[in-house]
């Protein structure tokens, strides 16, 4: 009989530790410290002296909107992730979509046309960048040249 009992509370443990509500309560307490820092900054500033009332209401509130920011936050990313892979789905079927059209040799040089003059461009920002660059510094050597030599 010990045995079944041991069995049984062992049981309800695990299912207790495996239910939705106890994995959010531990993830709750582990976050708990990442949000005192939070919470402490909030408390020391001056706004909460207006708020009256029950102080640990006053903190299970803070605590409550800090882990919802943090949880929104991280809803907001998944959701970021999602439309850049969405992104990527689309343009693959429009890829897709051009190849099977009937005037897909049109489009595609078009295309490579369009790319070709966007290469270009950035080939010539990249050169103008480095050869602005390579003016200042000799102009900077030049003057550092010069005022040495007048002393």
């Amino acid at each position: 009989m010990k045995l079944l009992k041991k069995i049984k509370n062992w049981w309800k443990d695990n299912q207790e530790k495996s239910s939705e509500e106890y994995l959010e309560r531990e993830e709750l307490k582990k976050s708990l410290e990442d949000y005192k820092k939070d919470i402490s900054v909030i408390l020391n500033a001056r706004f909460h002296e207006q708020f009256s009332g029950d102080r640990a209401l006053h903190i299970a509130s803070l605590i409550q909107n800090v882990h919802l920011q943090k949880k929104l936050t991280k809803a907001t990313d998944g959701l970021k992730t999602a439309t850049w892979i969405l992104a990527l789905a689309t343009t693959i079927f429009a890829w897709v979509a051009i190849k099977d059209s009937p005037n897909s040799n049109e489009i595609i040089q078009t295309l490579q046309g369009i790319s070709m003059v966007i290469i270009y461009f950035i080939i010539i920002v990249i050169v103008m960048t480095l050869i602005w660059k390579f003016v200042t510094f000799t102009s900077k050597r030049i003057k550092v040249f010069f005022n040495n030599k007048k002393r």
